[in-house]
């Protein structure tokens, strides 16, 4: 049975970028709810989800499950496993980090500037359609590469394999309406800039040193 995580952070954290209500509803009602949607489906399957989330939508087998349940499954089991990627990425607003040079240098290779890449992300998420997710990952020939994917989709789900999508995420936004709606309405693009205040570089450097060693 798949649980809800503990936060880094309280939920006043990310304030201004996010409010304490917008966070308490995201984590307690949505992300919870995939995970509660999830266990419920599982337990009626019976299908043998290995204990890691990550594990679980990378392996997915649909073949051992009923064909009126894949769809269901796959779009709870990615809520919960973005959802986790999302918050362990996040920083409290006031806490200030410096971007590590190792990850600043492949940002600067990649698109000549940090500004750059926040305006070619910002932009890349706003031509989304609808709801998902925005990413950087580390494709496979170790390059940073941005993509979105629909609904709850992750990057290494077995239907991106031998893909373009079927990069190593180390960075991730949430573009579904529920993430910014309370406080920015339909100007979205205010969220996608303000994202970068909360963003952890540390953490996603971290991520972005596993993503190059597992390539």
């Amino acid at each position: 049975m798949y649980q809800l995580p503990d936060l880094k952070f309280a939920y006043d954290a990310l304030e201004p970028v996010l409010t304490a209500e917008m966070l308490e509803l995201h984590y307690t009602k949505h992300h919870a709810g995939y995970i509660q949607k999830l266990n419920d489906l599982l337990q009626q399957t019976h299908y043998p989800a290995p204990k890691d989330i990550n594990e679980f939508i990378a392996t997915m087998d649909f073949s051992r499950i009923p064909l009126h349940y894949r769809d269901v499954i796959q779009f709870n089991a990615g809520g919960h496993a973005n959802h986790c990627f999302f918050w362990d990425i996040l920083k409290p607003c006031q806490s200030k980090v410096t971007i590590p040079p190792a990850l600043e240098s492949a940002l600067n290779q990649s698109f000549q500037s940090l500004e750059n890449f926040k305006k070619e992300f910002e932009r890349v998420a706003a031509q989304h359609l609808g709801s998902g997710w925005a990413w950087l990952c580390v494709s496979p020939n170790k390059e940073l590469v941005m993509m979105t994917t629909l609904n709850h989709d992750h990057p290494q789900m077995p239907q991106f394999k031998g893909t373009p999508k079927a990069g190593m995420p180390v960075l991730t936004l949430d573009l579904w309406e529920h993430a910014y709606y309370l406080k920015y309405k339909n100007q979205k693009l205010k969220y996608f800039e303000a994202f970068w205040d909360i963003v952890d570089w540390n953490r996603v450097a971290q991520r972005y040193q596993e993503a190059i060693e597992k390539h």
